[in-house]
């Protein structure tokens, strides 16, 4: 499926993070078993960003969020804020702007090793209980957040240090 819109969502945790911690055998419950969702839907996400659960923190990011949002700009108190106008016009000339070079050979391959390593991690995983998967889907998200990460450095073509960024 093609990918036609960006999905920003935030949920409660269905268990503690620190169960997903592994345990005395090595083993982790997993990022399905913390959100409650099943791993073919969470291989639709590119990015899925987690918080420690410290609630004072997660209280000032929050706010910090909500203040941008509400104000229509940037959070107050932000150095070096940038307004939500500003940030809309730079997404809508970034995707107007295709990456015109073909990607490094060496940003493919680190790409490709560390997909591959995702893969063997999985596999051990799932023999010892686990039940994370990493698909087809995870590398083509790792190709989209590449491919993004370069038109945000204004590179004209995928590099190394856009493939570890």
């Amino acid at each position: 499926l093609r990918c036609r819109c960006s999905v920003i969502a935030a949920q409660n945790w269905a268990r503690s993070w620190e169960r997903a911690v592994p345990d005395a055998g090595g083993r982790s419950c997993g990022l399905a078993a913390v959100t409650g969702l099943p791993s073919p839907l969470l291989s639709r996400f590119d990015l899925i960003l987690a918080f420690k659960g410290d609630s004072a923190e997660d209280e000032a990011v929050a706010d910090a969020i909500l203040d941008a949002g509400w104000e229509g700009g940037a959070a107050e108190g932000a150095a070096n804020s940038i307004t939500t106008e500003f940030l809309q016009d730079y997404i809508t000339y970034m995707r107007e702007r295709p990456l015109s070079s073909p990607p490094q050979e060496a940003a493919e391959e680190v790409l490709g090793r560390y997909f591959r390593h995702l893969r063997e991690a999985a596999g051990k995983s799932v023999t010892q209980g686990g039940q994370e998967a990493f698909t087809i889907r995870t590398f083509e998200g790792l190709l989209r957040l590449t491919q993004a990460h370069a038109r945000l450095m204004h590179h004209e073509g995928v590099r190394v240090e856009d493939a570890v960024a």
